[in-house]
């Protein structure tokens, strides 16, 4: 749930410690995965997520643990291509801890024998695979949810976190006790993942009639109500629940969000100063009141009061860094909103990389790194980069292998490396540098962003440092914050015959030969001396059986550049497949002159022996 300026604040609070300096600057991130089911017991199969979920609502209470979300941990696990089940051991904990930015990995699995539930909780540690925690823990069945508060306390205890008697009474007094209104609120994800909205609704609707104390229950209720546009009818059902139950502190910041939403901003107000005259170290009140501060008179100066008062009252909530980052970069006070955004990060795990991209780029902002196969069948890697519903830009293209990676290894290397430089890549810091003897972009900080290859440059007819300010100027229009100038003065620095040789190479790869070749030849009528295009017109002929035109594409190029091998190869492979054995010894040998060890020279001589 977003309002018009930043998060919407849903959860319930993360009680403050005391403000150490350690507290500020460490926050353990925990994963937590399905439980397995020993044993085939129908009746008890939805704890294998119910125990996780519960378990999860209690851990996100402990100001000094991230509990990373659900759909966080799903997202990133089926991007890689892993299933739920199964992943987490210890074998594969490091690599999960990898993906997800986990220190630990909290799973286990369960049975029930005589009416008691015997659950085994994991906590493995991602870095060495190690188990941390493994304590068995007994439940009855007619209360199964008990064990969190159980399996909670050991986990604290072993990470040695010392609570406050806030956090303590909190875990307590706010633990989901009712099994019927954890099957709902399951039900309701299940809904809320097939897009169910209306039936995802009902069910967290029912939840929270059960337990009107069900934090993430409210969450999904008024998420669902906000993109089915009808949140500010929630009023009266809040209302209700208030009256019901007075002293639920989490109904009144609930309640004020709902006002936020009518636009009626002095019960918005009222509503949040209720809950913090019962609880003054409620971080994520403050953080609403800033965003009421911004949307009610668009008051820059109480909002940024409001969040830092939210620092002070937790400095391990995200949201608090996050919040006053945004307004820094409002106010284009860019270095100084940077570190806030930083530290989001920091304390999220990551979690906060696409409200940050949203906030800097207005929208969707994604990196990634792809292969690419060419006509002739060689495989080159590709950065690209896609902001909002834009079509993919590429922004770098890697054809050498370097340090024991391939160049598509190496193309999903440097997206990750981009990622993490999101705030050095601004148009005035990336520049073109020289290490190690290699032409390489890099920024203002002599942070590396990519070496430039000898290919690359060479198919685009460019030296390397010539692609290097071409890459540079890509790459910085593509990261331009929203509303920087450098955005709006121009797309893409490739030229067109350059951008019309990528075409031809993406249409190629796709199997729509027929469209990169008309590509190629468009290229080769802006600029005829570029020999890759003619080449990749040659090759695609060749596969088309069209052998006389293919002939003259690779003549071209070697009237031009008589030395350039890879013609000499393609005219020799031409001459094979048309029994003209002579013409192809012929070529095969002068490309062997210009380089004995040319790969595919002398697989084609070994045909020709």
């Amino acid at each position: 749930m977003r309002s018009l300026f930043g998060l919407l604040v849903l959860g319930w609070f993360l009680l403050s410690l005391a403000p150490t300096q350690a507290a500020v600057n460490q926050r353990t991130s925990i994963a937590v995965l399905p439980f397995k089911q020993i044993g085939i017991q129908p009746q008890y199969a939805y704890l294998a997520e119910a125990l996780p979920e519960a378990l999860a609502a209690q851990l996100h209470k402990i100001p000094e643990l991230n509990v990373l979300t659900r759909t966080h941990v799903q997202t990133l696990l089926k991007e890689q291509g892993f299933a739920e089940s199964g992943l987490a051991d210890t074998v594969n904990a490091p690599k999960i801890g990898n993906l997800t930015a986990a220190e630990y990995i909290l799973t286990g699995s369960y049975q029930v024998q005589n009416e008691q539930i015997l659950v085994t909780p994991q906590l493995i540690k991602t870095e060495s695979g190690g188990i941390d925690f493994a304590e068995q823990i007994q439940s009855s069945v007619e209360e199964p949810l008990r064990v969190q508060l159980k399996l909670a306390e050991g986990i604290t205890q072993k990470l040695a976190l010392h609570l406050n008697p806030e956090v303590k009474k909190a875990l307590q007094t706010q633990a989901i006790q009712n099994t019927n209104a954890l099957k709902l609120y399951l039900d309701g994800l299940k809904a809320l993942d097939k897009r169910q909205l209306q039936e995802a609704q009902s069910c967290f609707f029912k939840a929270i009639e059960i337990e009107p104390h069900f934090v993430e229950a409210h969450q999904g209720y008024q998420e669902t109500h906000e993109k089915l546009g009808s949140y500010a009818q929630t009023l009266p059902y809040y209302q209700n629940w208030i009256k019901q139950h007075p002293d639920t502190v989490i109904l009144w910041n609930y309640l004020g969000n709902v006002y936020q939403a009518r636009k009626e901003w002095e019960l918005a107000g009222q509503a949040y100063l209720k809950v913090l005259q019962a609880q003054p170290k409620f971080a994520l009140v403050y953080n609403n009141l800033g965003v009421l501060a911004l949307l009610s008179k668009n008051d820059q100066s109480e909002a940024a009061h409001r969040f830092n008062q939210a620092i002070e009252s937790n400095p391990l909530e995200p949201l608090s860094y996050f919040n006053l980052g945004k307004l820094l970069f409002q106010q284009k006070k860019h270095f100084e909103g940077q570190s806030y955004f930083r530290k989001a990060l920091q304390l999220s795990s990551g979690q906060y990389l696409k409200d940050i991209q949203e906030a800097l780029f207005g929208g969707e902002f994604a990196i990634f790194g792809q292969g690419l196969t060419l006509p002739g069948g060689q495989e080159i890697g590709e950065v690209l980069i896609q902001r909002q519903s834009e079509q993919p830009v590429t922004v770098f293209r890697i054809y050498d292998a370097l340090g024991g990676l391939s160049p598509i290894e190496r193309a999903h290397t440097v997206a990750a490396r981009l990622k993490t430089q999101l705030f050095e890549l601004t148009p005035e810091t990336i520049q073109v540098g020289e290490m190690n003897r290699e032409v390489v972009l890099q920024t203002y900080s002599h942070d590396l962003i990519i070496t430039i290859g000898a290919q690359a440059a060479e198919r685009d007819n460019l030296s390397r440092s010539e692609l290097a300010k071409q890459w540079g100027k890509t790459l910085a229009y593509m990261v331009a914050y929203q509303g920087m100038n450098y955005r709006t003065r121009g797309a893409n620095a490739e030229p067109p015959e350059i951008k019309l040789l990528h075409e031809g190479d993406t249409l190629y790869s796709k199997g729509l030969f027929q469209q990169a070749l008309a590509a190629y030849r468009k290229a080769t009528q802006i600029r005829f001396n570029l020999y890759a295009a003619h080449y990749c017109q040659g090759m695609v002929l060749m596969e088309l059986g069209k052998y006389s035109e293919a002939e003259a594409s690779f003549e071209n190029i070697l009237k031009q550049k008589p030395d350039y091998i890879e013609g000499h190869v393609a005219l020799a492979d031409l001459y094979i497949k048309t029994a003209q054995y002579e013409w192809a010894h012929r070529f095969l040998n002068r490309a062997l002159e210009l380089n004995p060890n040319h790969l595919k020279a002398n697989q084609l001589l070994k045909v020709l022996k």
